[in-house]
């Protein structure tokens, strides 16, 4: 994982609340997570949800899958980080 794609994913406030939304719900569509967040936070055009989503796939934080029955779902690779700034990593966290 990349420390500089994670750490600007995460400097955007959508993209962090985007990322409580969907370890909070569960896999969910884009239109879902547009939702929750609208109902949760402010409103938001959903174009830029699904952006803010990509992002977050691009920087290995959330993964993309499809389903049958529902299509794109969109889940939390992991729920805390380890940032190592002497070594620049950053590892997933053992719950």
């Amino acid at each position: 994982m990349n420390i500089e794609d994670v750490c600007s994913a995460l400097s955007n406030p959508t993209r962090r609340r985007l990322m409580s939304v969907v370890i909070a719900s569960g896999p969910m569509s884009s239109k879902q997570a547009h939702e929750i967040y609208q109902q949760k936070f402010e409103t938001y055009r959903r174009e830029s949800i699904y952006k803010s989503l990509e992002t977050l796939v691009s920087a290995n934080l959330l993964e993309k899958t499809y389903d049958e029955d529902d299509g794109l779902r969109y889940s939390a690779r992991m729920t805390q980080l380890q940032l190592n700034l002497e070594g620049m990593e950053v590892e997933s966290v053992a719950e």
